[in-house]
């Protein structure tokens, strides 16, 4: 249809109008519902996008983890962590294996239980592109997490020249 047309395009803001008045016609069409939700996150609404992910869910509250895993794909966009674990949890126990599902889970638990310093300490490692692992490296990270969250900008910058 023409929706699907538009966001294949990337025409975002054409594609939710035309969903819109498709919607008129078709009012519990779960697919428009879909591709307006995914076209408004797509913009970078994250609550217009989970309004619509969620009148989707109340077509099937009970089963429809898609939705349910989006929502809380949205709510974790915004750092709402508590909030995207609460529907990612109701996700799991309708389909625990879906794919996006597992990874965001993932996810969730390194963004809300890993403190920050081990974070940094984690991006550097993966990007840093002079990052060469040595004994004094090792030394300077135990310190840098010893500090917990107290660490300060002067703390990474001398770990980093080690």
């Amino acid at each position: 249809n023409m929706a699907s047309a538009l966001f294949n395009m990337g025409s975002y803001t054409k594609c939710v109008n035309a969903a819109d008045e498709f919607l008129k016609r078709f009012p519990n069409d779960r697919d428009l519902f879909l591709i307006k939700a995914t076209s408004l996150s797509k913009q970078g609404n994250s609550q217009k996008a989970i309004e619509v992910y969620k009148q989707i869910l109340s077509l099937d509250p009970a089963n429809d983890f898609v939705a349910m895993t989006y929502i809380a794909l949205e709510y974790e966009k915004l750092q709402e962590f508590d909030k995207a674990q609460e529907y990612a949890d109701r996700a799991k126990s309708v389909y625990p294996n879906y794919s996006l599902l597992v990874y965001l889970m993932e996810k969730l638990e390194y963004e809300r239980f890993t403190l920050s310093g081990k974070k940094i300490i984690n991006f550097i490692k993966d990007y840093y592109l002079f990052y060469n692992e040595s004994d004094k490296v090792l030394e300077a990270i135990s310190e840098f997490l010893n500090k917990g969250e107290a660490y300060t900008i002067g703390d990474i910058i001398n770990w980093l020249k080690r």
